[in-house]
This record gives C-alpha cells, sequence and structure tokens, in this order.
C-alpha cells in the first residue's frame, strides 16, 4: 500500500481520476473515432494566414460592391457611422515642424484636407474602405 495521501469528498469517499476514464484525450471534439468528426481535419493556420491568400480578391469585391450595389453602401455606412460615428469630421492638426514645412503651407494643407473631407456619405465610405485595405 502507498503512502500516498488520497483525496476524498465530503462523504469520505475517494474521489477518483478525471483522467483514467479519458481514453485519448478529455475532448469529444478531438476525438477521430466519433463518426461525426472523424473525417474533419481542418488545417491549423493563423487568422493572418487564413486571410492573406485570398485578401486582394476579397477587397476588389468588396470595393466593386460598395462602388455598384446601394444596398451594401448601406451597410457599410450604417457600420462606419455605428463605429466612428455619424457626424465624425475630421480635425486635423499637422505639425508644420514636424513636416518640415511652413505654417502657410500646413494651414492651405489644412483647408484643402478639411474641404475634401467634408464631402459627407462618399468620403466616410471611402474613408472606411481605406483604413480597411
Amino acid at each position: 500500500m502507498s503512502n500516498v495521501p488520497k483525496l476524498t469528498d465530503q462523504y469520505g469517499t475517494p474521489i477518483q481520476s478525471v483522467r483514467r476514464n479519458v481514453r485519448a484525450g478529455g475532448f469529444r471534439g478531438a476525438s477521430y473515432s466519433d463518426p461525426d468528426l472523424a473525417s474533419w481535419t481542418p488545417n491549423l493556420f493563423s487568422a493572418h494566414a487564413a486571410y492573406m491568400g485570398d485578401r486582394n480578391p476579397l477587397a476588389a469585391r468588396i470595393h466593386d460592391l460598395v462602388r455598384n450595389d446601394g444596398w451594401t453602401a448601406g451597410g457599410v455606412t450604417r457600420a462606419v457611422d455605428a463605429i466612428v460615428g455619424a457626424s465624425w469630421r475630421l480635425n486635423s492638426k499637422p505639425n508644420a515642424r514636424a513636416l518640415g514645412i511652413t505654417p502657410k503651407k500646413r494651414t492651405n494643407w489644412r483647408t484643402t484636407l478639411r474641404r475634401n473631407s467634408s464631402s459627407g456619405r462618399k468620403t466616410r465610405i471611402a474613408i472606411a474602405m481605406r483604413a480597411a485595405g
């Protein structure tokens, strides 16, 4: 008999090891003998690796849908409005010294940027699409 102490429950009955009852792992979802899961052998990729192979065709199709389908454009606008906000406006304050430009050029650039970004819905979609990829 071993001198290893045994864990007992509140009634004094020794607690059985869970591992003793498990044959090849503790999860049914990892089973190769389960008839529903035996032929399912997916590859293990990171999300980044799985996405990068198809990124360009996916991005092109999304851009095409947003340009040519009103429902899709409306859905993108709704998502952007929900995430960024419907009344989002660009508030650019470029640092002229860091950019190596004069304060006058900074003001002109800021004015041009604000003018181009305040045209509304189309621009918000374009900004979201550029940010997405």
